[in-house]
């Protein structure tokens, strides 16, 4: 990260905090947009499975590196949840690398947490 807070062209990482468990400080509240993530392919057949997980809307995640690729654009190291279909406990994708398109920046209010009230929810 430059001086003046800005992503410049090595890209920016979070410090690691505990690197038995791979916690970083300064991670950032993104949205994370898993319709742009995971595309059925065109003329596949769509076969509900109830034991899946959902793979559509926007998820809260924190963001603890950028990093440039060859083209230009940008990859995010997220980690966030997705639920499964049937209501069990969500699986954490940690540390996913996840192109710039599919994040957007999430701002909370002072005490608020996007992701302990979508945990509290489930």
């Amino acid at each position: 990260m430059r001086s003046d807070g800005e992503v410049g062209t090595e890209g920016w990482e979070a410090p690691l905090v505990d690197i038995d468990h791979g916690i970083r400080e300064h991670s950032k509240p993104v949205w994370v947009r898993l319709g742009l993530l995971y595309i059925r392919g065109p003329g596949k057949p769509r076969h509900l499975n109830p034991a899946g997980i959902v793979l559509a809307g926007e998820v809260p995640g924190l963001l603890s590196a950028w990093k440039p690729i060859d083209s230009g654009e940008f990859m995010g190291r997220v980690t966030y949840p997705v639920d499964h279909i049937d209501g069990r406990a969500p699986i954490w994708l940690q540390d996913q690398w996840i192109p710039d398109y599919a994040i957007r920046t999430r701002t909370e209010k002072p005490g608020e947490d996007a992701l302990r009230a979508w945990h509290a929810r489930r």
